[in-house]
Protein backbone atom coordinates (compact mmCIF):
# COMPACT_ATOMS: atom_id res chain seq x y z
CA UNK A 1 0.00 0.00 0.00
CA UNK A 2 2.63 1.99 0.39
CA UNK A 3 4.59 1.55 -2.45
CA UNK A 4 1.10 2.02 -4.53
CA UNK A 5 0.75 5.61 -3.22
CA UNK A 6 4.04 6.52 -4.43
CA UNK A 7 3.67 4.49 -7.69
CA UNK A 8 0.58 3.16 -8.73
CA UNK A 9 1.21 2.31 -12.37
CA UNK A 10 3.62 -1.17 -11.55
CA UNK A 11 1.47 -4.09 -12.41
CA UNK A 12 4.18 -6.10 -9.92
CA UNK A 13 3.02 -3.90 -6.71
CA UNK A 14 -0.99 -4.41 -7.75
CA UNK A 15 0.12 -7.92 -8.24
CA UNK A 16 2.19 -8.17 -4.87
CA UNK A 17 -0.80 -6.97 -3.16
CA UNK A 18 -3.32 -8.89 -4.21
CA UNK A 19 -1.30 -12.51 -3.49
CA UNK A 20 -1.45 -11.71 0.00
CA UNK A 21 -5.04 -10.60 0.07
CA UNK A 22 -5.69 -14.35 -1.82
CA UNK A 23 -4.14 -15.68 1.09
CA UNK A 24 -5.74 -13.89 3.71
CA UNK A 25 -9.06 -15.05 2.12
CA UNK A 26 -9.87 -11.00 1.13
CA UNK A 27 -10.73 -12.28 -2.19
CA UNK A 28 -12.78 -8.98 -3.45
CA UNK A 29 -10.01 -6.85 -2.45
CA UNK A 30 -7.71 -9.29 -3.83
CA UNK A 31 -9.89 -9.35 -7.50
CA UNK A 32 -9.22 -5.98 -7.26
CA UNK A 33 -5.82 -5.33 -7.04
CA UNK A 34 -5.11 -8.12 -9.93
CA UNK A 35 -7.74 -6.27 -12.07
CA UNK A 36 -5.35 -3.07 -11.81
CA UNK A 37 -2.44 -5.44 -12.32
CA UNK A 38 -4.00 -6.75 -16.10
CA UNK A 39 -5.26 -2.56 -16.68
CA UNK A 40 -1.63 -1.98 -16.83
CA UNK A 41 -0.03 -5.60 -18.15
CA UNK A 42 -2.44 -8.32 -19.55
CA UNK A 43 -0.56 -11.01 -21.07
CA UNK A 44 1.57 -11.71 -17.21
CA UNK A 45 -0.54 -16.18 -16.88
CA UNK A 46 0.30 -15.54 -12.64
CA UNK A 47 -1.86 -12.67 -12.70
CA UNK A 48 -4.99 -14.04 -14.64
CA UNK A 49 -4.13 -17.16 -12.83
CA UNK A 50 -4.76 -15.43 -9.12
CA UNK A 51 -7.74 -13.57 -10.41
CA UNK A 52 -9.06 -16.64 -11.58
CA UNK A 53 -8.31 -18.41 -7.57
CA UNK A 54 -10.02 -15.48 -6.23
CA UNK A 55 -13.36 -15.73 -8.75
CA UNK A 56 -12.88 -19.03 -7.81
CA UNK A 57 -13.26 -18.27 -4.26
CA UNK A 58 -15.77 -16.05 -4.83
CA UNK A 59 -18.50 -18.81 -6.27
CA UNK A 60 -18.34 -16.69 -9.77
CA UNK A 61 -16.71 -20.34 -11.59
CA UNK A 62 -18.03 -19.24 -15.15
CA UNK A 63 -15.78 -16.05 -14.70
CA UNK A 64 -12.63 -17.87 -12.68
CA UNK A 65 -12.91 -20.30 -15.99
CA UNK A 66 -12.71 -17.11 -18.00
CA UNK A 67 -9.23 -16.18 -16.21
CA UNK A 68 -7.94 -19.99 -16.45
CA UNK A 69 -8.50 -20.04 -20.10
CA UNK A 70 -6.78 -16.76 -20.43
CA UNK A 71 -3.50 -17.93 -18.80
CA UNK A 72 -3.62 -21.06 -20.63
CA UNK A 73 -3.83 -19.12 -23.85
CA UNK A 74 -0.52 -18.20 -22.46
CA UNK A 75 1.03 -20.92 -20.90
CA UNK A 76 -0.29 -23.69 -21.32
CA UNK A 77 2.48 -25.91 -19.33
CA UNK A 78 0.88 -25.31 -15.57
CA UNK A 79 -0.41 -28.18 -13.98
CA UNK A 80 -1.76 -26.43 -11.26
CA UNK A 81 -3.93 -23.77 -14.38
CA UNK A 82 -5.34 -27.17 -15.54
CA UNK A 83 -6.06 -28.46 -11.98
CA UNK A 84 -7.55 -25.33 -11.22
CA UNK A 85 -9.08 -25.24 -15.06
CA UNK A 86 -10.79 -28.46 -13.80
CA UNK A 87 -11.94 -27.77 -10.26
CA UNK A 88 -14.12 -24.76 -11.56
CA UNK A 89 -15.58 -26.49 -14.05
CA UNK A 90 -16.63 -29.58 -11.59
CA UNK A 91 -18.35 -27.08 -9.78
CA UNK A 92 -20.13 -26.23 -13.04
CA UNK A 93 -20.77 -29.93 -13.05
CA UNK A 94 -18.76 -30.17 -16.36
CA UNK A 95 -17.64 -33.51 -15.07
CA UNK A 96 -15.77 -34.87 -18.68
CA UNK A 97 -14.55 -31.60 -19.06
CA UNK A 98 -12.69 -31.17 -15.81
CA UNK A 99 -11.75 -34.32 -16.12
CA UNK A 100 -9.51 -33.52 -19.24
CA UNK A 101 -7.86 -30.61 -17.57
CA UNK A 102 -6.98 -32.96 -14.63
CA UNK A 103 -5.69 -35.49 -16.97
CA UNK A 104 -3.76 -32.60 -18.51
CA UNK A 105 -1.77 -31.30 -15.21
CA UNK A 106 -1.01 -35.23 -14.07
CA UNK A 107 0.79 -35.54 -17.89
CA UNK A 108 2.94 -32.17 -17.04
CA UNK A 109 3.14 -33.33 -13.45
CA UNK A 110 2.57 -36.81 -12.96
CA UNK A 111 3.24 -37.65 -9.02
CA UNK A 112 1.08 -35.01 -7.76
CA UNK A 113 -0.83 -36.57 -4.88
CA UNK A 114 -3.45 -33.53 -5.08
CA UNK A 115 -4.03 -34.03 -8.81
CA UNK A 116 -4.90 -37.86 -8.34
CA UNK A 117 -7.58 -37.23 -5.46
CA UNK A 118 -9.32 -34.82 -7.52
CA UNK A 119 -9.06 -36.99 -10.20
CA UNK A 120 -10.53 -39.90 -8.15
CA UNK A 121 -13.27 -37.13 -6.64
CA UNK A 122 -14.40 -36.47 -10.63
CA UNK A 123 -14.23 -39.81 -11.65
CA UNK A 124 -16.88 -41.07 -8.91
CA UNK A 125 -19.20 -38.18 -10.15
CA UNK A 126 -19.02 -39.95 -13.45
CA UNK A 127 -20.05 -42.79 -11.71
CA UNK A 128 -16.71 -44.71 -12.95
CA UNK A 129 -15.96 -46.22 -8.81
CA UNK A 130 -12.87 -48.55 -9.51
CA UNK A 131 -10.57 -45.83 -11.63
CA UNK A 132 -11.84 -43.41 -9.09
CA UNK A 133 -10.43 -45.45 -6.14
CA UNK A 134 -7.45 -46.70 -8.23
CA UNK A 135 -6.63 -42.60 -8.28
CA UNK A 136 -6.99 -42.80 -4.56
CA UNK A 137 -4.58 -45.23 -4.32
CA UNK A 138 -1.87 -43.77 -6.13
CA UNK A 139 -2.31 -40.23 -4.20
CA UNK A 140 -1.99 -42.64 -0.77
CA UNK A 141 0.65 -44.14 -2.15
CA UNK A 142 2.37 -40.94 -2.61
CA UNK A 143 1.33 -39.25 0.98
CA UNK A 144 -0.43 -42.41 3.33
CA UNK A 145 -1.23 -40.24 6.37
CA UNK A 146 -2.79 -37.40 4.79
CA UNK A 147 -6.28 -36.82 6.27
CA UNK A 148 -7.55 -35.37 3.37
CA UNK A 149 -6.92 -38.46 1.01
CA UNK A 150 -8.60 -40.86 3.58
CA UNK A 151 -11.26 -38.36 3.54
CA UNK A 152 -12.41 -38.69 -0.09
CA UNK A 153 -11.34 -42.23 -0.44
CA UNK A 154 -14.57 -42.71 2.30
CA UNK A 155 -16.47 -40.23 -0.13
CA UNK A 156 -15.88 -42.38 -3.23
CA UNK A 157 -16.34 -45.51 -1.82
CA UNK A 158 -19.75 -44.26 0.28
CA UNK A 159 -20.91 -43.06 -3.98
CA UNK A 160 -20.32 -46.99 -4.72
CA UNK A 161 -22.43 -47.70 -1.89
CA UNK A 162 -19.51 -49.33 0.14
CA UNK A 163 -20.80 -47.95 3.37
CA UNK A 164 -18.81 -50.29 6.13
CA UNK A 165 -15.60 -49.49 4.13
CA UNK A 166 -16.18 -45.80 3.44
CA UNK A 167 -17.23 -45.19 7.40
CA UNK A 168 -13.49 -46.95 8.06
CA UNK A 169 -11.85 -44.43 5.70
CA UNK A 170 -14.15 -41.43 7.33
CA UNK A 171 -12.70 -42.38 11.17
CA UNK A 172 -8.56 -43.08 9.03
CA UNK A 173 -9.08 -39.53 8.59
CA UNK A 174 -10.17 -38.21 11.83
CA UNK A 175 -7.45 -40.64 13.76
CA UNK A 176 -4.89 -39.15 11.58
CA UNK A 177 -5.52 -35.76 12.63
CA UNK A 178 -8.72 -35.05 14.61
CA UNK A 179 -8.20 -31.41 13.95
CA UNK A 180 -8.78 -31.51 10.23
CA UNK A 181 -12.38 -31.01 8.96
CA UNK A 182 -12.21 -33.56 6.11
CA UNK A 183 -13.21 -36.50 7.84
CA UNK A 184 -16.08 -34.84 9.62
CA UNK A 185 -16.97 -33.27 5.86
CA UNK A 186 -16.81 -37.52 4.53
CA UNK A 187 -18.78 -38.33 7.53
CA UNK A 188 -21.33 -35.96 6.57
CA UNK A 189 -21.36 -37.15 2.69
CA UNK A 190 -21.51 -40.80 3.62
CA UNK A 191 -24.30 -40.23 5.74
CA UNK A 192 -26.35 -37.73 3.83
CA UNK A 193 -26.24 -40.49 0.91
CA UNK A 194 -27.88 -42.44 3.09
CA UNK A 195 -30.64 -39.91 4.39
CA UNK A 196 -29.64 -40.17 7.91
CA UNK A 197 -30.11 -36.78 7.78
CA UNK A 198 -29.59 -35.53 11.44
CA UNK A 199 -26.19 -37.55 11.52
CA UNK A 200 -25.03 -35.69 8.49
CA UNK A 201 -26.28 -32.31 9.48
CA UNK A 202 -24.44 -33.00 13.10
CA UNK A 203 -20.93 -33.86 11.01
CA UNK A 204 -21.44 -31.30 8.58
CA UNK A 205 -21.33 -28.49 11.74
CA UNK A 206 -18.10 -30.04 13.18
CA UNK A 207 -16.46 -29.84 10.03
CA UNK A 208 -17.97 -26.02 9.82
CA UNK A 209 -16.75 -25.44 13.23
CA UNK A 210 -12.76 -26.19 11.94
CA UNK A 211 -12.69 -24.56 8.64
CA UNK A 212 -16.46 -22.63 7.81
CA UNK A 213 -15.16 -21.37 4.23
CA UNK A 214 -14.02 -24.59 2.50
CA UNK A 215 -16.95 -26.77 3.79
CA UNK A 216 -19.32 -24.47 3.06
CA UNK A 217 -18.52 -24.11 -0.63
CA UNK A 218 -17.66 -27.47 -0.73
CA UNK A 219 -21.15 -28.46 0.23
CA UNK A 220 -23.08 -26.19 -1.93
CA UNK A 221 -22.40 -27.82 -5.36
CA UNK A 222 -21.85 -31.67 -3.72
CA UNK A 223 -24.30 -33.46 -4.98
CA UNK A 224 -23.86 -35.93 -2.35
CA UNK A 225 -26.17 -33.60 0.09
CA UNK A 226 -28.60 -33.26 -2.88
CA UNK A 227 -31.13 -35.66 -0.53
CA UNK A 228 -30.44 -32.71 2.23
CA UNK A 229 -30.66 -29.70 0.42
CA UNK A 230 -33.93 -28.35 0.75
CA UNK A 231 -33.49 -28.99 4.73
CA UNK A 232 -34.45 -25.22 6.36
CA UNK A 233 -31.52 -26.73 9.02
CA UNK A 234 -28.74 -27.58 6.02
CA UNK A 235 -29.53 -24.37 4.21
CA UNK A 236 -28.74 -22.59 7.67
CA UNK A 237 -25.65 -24.47 8.06
CA UNK A 238 -24.58 -22.85 4.51
CA UNK A 239 -25.26 -19.01 5.04
CA UNK A 240 -23.88 -19.48 8.94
Amino acid sequence: DKALAIQDDDPNLWKNRGVPLLKLERYEEALHSFDKALAIQDDDPNLWKNRGAALGNLERHEEALHSFNKALAIQDDDPDLWSNRGEVLTKLHRYKDGLISIDKALRIKLNESNFFSYKGLILSLLGDYDEALNNLKEALKLEPKEPLWWANNGIILGRAGRYQEALENCNKALELNPQDESGYYAKACFYALQGVVNLALENLQQAININALRCRREAKYNPDFDSIRNDERFQKLLIG
